[in-house]
C-alpha cells in the first residue's frame, strides 16, 4: 500500500528473506534511508527496526514479513519499493 501527503509517505509491502545474506543486504539498504522502517512477522505481534540485523534475525523468517516505510522523503513510493525489489513478494 501507499499513503502520501505533502511531505511524508507510508509505503507497505511484504518481503521474504531466505538467507543470512538477504538479511544483511536488506538491513544495509534500510540503513541508507533516513526514515522509520519497521517489519512484523505474520506469526508475531512484535515489531522490529529494519535497520537492526539482530532485530530482523529475531523474527520468524520462514514466513513472509510485512514492511512499513514511514517518514519524510524526497524519494517517490516507487523508488522506495524498487530498493527492496529483490525481496518483495507482495506490494
Amino acid at each position: 500500500y501507499i499513503h502520501m501527503n505533502e511531505n511524508e509517505i507510508a509505503v507497505g509491502f511484504t518481503v521474504q528473506l531466505n538467507t543470512p545474506k538477504d538479511v544483511k543486504d536488506f538491513c544495509n539498504i534500510s540503513s541508507t534511508l533516513p526514515r522509520t522502517i519497521t517489519m512484523k512477522s505474520e506469526t508475531s505481534s512484535r515489531i522490529v527496526d529494519c535497520k537492526s540485523i539482530l532485530g530482523v534475525l529475531s523474527l520468524n523468517l520462514s514466513n513472509p514479513i510485512e514492511v512499513i516505510v514511514k517518514g519524510k522523503t524526497t524519494l517517490s513510493p516507487t523508488e522506495v519499493t524498487n530498493m527492496f525489489k529483490p525481496w518483495i513478494v507482495k506490494e
